[in-house]
């Protein structure tokens, strides 16, 4: 198999996707196995990519004004900007660790379904 397909992450699953429309992940549930999952286990899932992008425009509006700050004052950055930039940036990796423990949640449901587990 090529390196520009990603399989499907259900052993014994022989369906593929192409590298691009999966970027920039590399993992992947085919659309037999992705039903699998309980609507309640993906709707965490969802919220949880939300919550993530959501911190991700929150963390880079801060680190963009701090930028900015330091053009306006030579250099110089605030205390309280630096602080706000270090909560959005925590905020972000906890929102980010949320969507991989959730993501490995769906996947290990799929297969154990799929397996009959």
């Amino acid at each position: 198999m090529k390196d520009s397909r990603v399989l499907c992450c259900v052993p014994h699953c022989r369906r593929t996707i192409a590298t691009e429309r999966v970027a920039p992940h590399t993992q992947w549930l085919c659309g037999s196995h992705w039903p699998l999952v309980p609507k309640k286990l993906r709707g965490f899932k969802l919220k949880a990519d939300r919550t993530y992008e959501r911190s991700k425009d929150v963390f880079f509006a801060t680190f963009h004004e701090a930028d900015e700050h330091a053009k306006s004052n030579n250099g110089g950055v605030s205390d309280e900007i630096i602080q706000r930039l270090h909560q959005a940036s925590d905020r972000r990796e906890k929102a980010r660790q949320r969507c991989l423990r959730t993501w490995d949640r769906c996947k290990r449901r799929a297969i154990e379904t799929a397996m009959g587990i």
